[in-house]
């Protein structure tokens, strides 16, 4: 379990206002540029003032006015936990970063009758990143709950923990006909039903440096991917109650440990190790 001791951590918070580091676009941007600077505390008002915003999506959503690929925007978000009523949607050319992932917490109680953004706590936009913070979404009523939703968009997301738990389907990460990244996060996924540490439909991702954990009483899945093109896995552990990985997406997986059966009748697999270390294939 060497990869896991290498992910999860303690988790402590502090309550400090945090400053935006500047971001200047274009390479032929002069020193007199001004920064484009958001950021988010809770401790201020939901409207901008000198402190900046204490609404996560208020903030997005003025940093995405301005924004554009010559002009990106980054919104942080200060230490504390931020409840929240509805799903964070991502907007493109701005990034979102927390103070941390023991220091960021958004937290919600989000689900809904399908798979979609309106069941997720961070729906996604191409041209976007996300980092540094923790999302737990821990629901007591509708059939789907969901960390990460993403459709159709290009998203970079690195150094995120997630933490799902659903009356009957929990999916840490949904991502449909992407070319999206994943990097040192961590995905875990607890449903009555059904349960994804990660689900992919059509998808080109890479992930690497991912912990994904489903666990559920009827079927629990580290990792399942359905229909090419395929995912990549590098350097990560799939753990799943039923299946560690479930692939019929011809997807590469590579120097990763998994943790429970596996279905993959078409995956190219390699270095691949289980719970005791030994060696197995797809």
């Amino acid at each position: 379990m060497i990869f896991i001791s290498l992910f999860l951590c303690q988790v402590s918070f502090a309550h400090e206002k945090v400053v935006i580091i500047p971001l200047v676009g274009g390479s032929d941007a002069s020193a007199s540029a001004k920064p484009n600077v958001i950021y988010v505390d809770q401790k201020t008002r939901n409207t901008p003032d000198v402190f900046g915003f204490g609404n996560v999506q208020a903030a997005i959503n003025a940093a995405a006015n301005k924004a554009s690929s010559s002009k990106p925007y980054e919104v942080r978000i200060a230490p504390g936990y931020y409840q929240l009523s509805a799903t964070i949607q991502l907007k493109p050319y701005v990034n979102v970063v927390g103070s941390g992932k023991n220091a960021t917490i958004l937290t919600a109680n989000i689900s809904g009758a399908a798979i979609s953004s309106s069941s997720a706590i961070i729906s996604g936009s191409s041209h976007s990143s996300l980092g540094n913070l923790a999302i737990d979404n821990h629901a007591t009523t509708g059939t789907y709950t969901i960390g990460i939703y993403n459709l159709g968009t290009v998203i970079n997301v690195h150094d995120v923990d997630i933490n799902v738990e659903g009356i009957h389907e929990a999916i840490g990460i949904f991502d449909d006909n992407s070319s999206s990244k994943y990097e040192n996060v961590v995905t875990e996924a607890t449903g009555l039903v059904n349960a994804f540490g990660i689900k992919t439909v059509r998808s080109r991702i890479i992930l690497n440096h991912v912990i994904a954990d489903g666990s559920s009483i009827r079927r629990g899945y580290g990792m399942s991917n359905r229909t090419a093109p395929r995912v990549i896995v590098k350097n990560s552990v799939l753990i799943g109650s039923l299946y560690a990985l479930s692939d019929t997406a011809n997807s590469v997986i590579e120097n990763t440990q998994l943790i429970g059966a596996v279905r993959a009748t078409s995956a190219q697999c390699s270095f691949i190790y289980d719970e005791d270390l030994d060696a197995v294939s797809c």
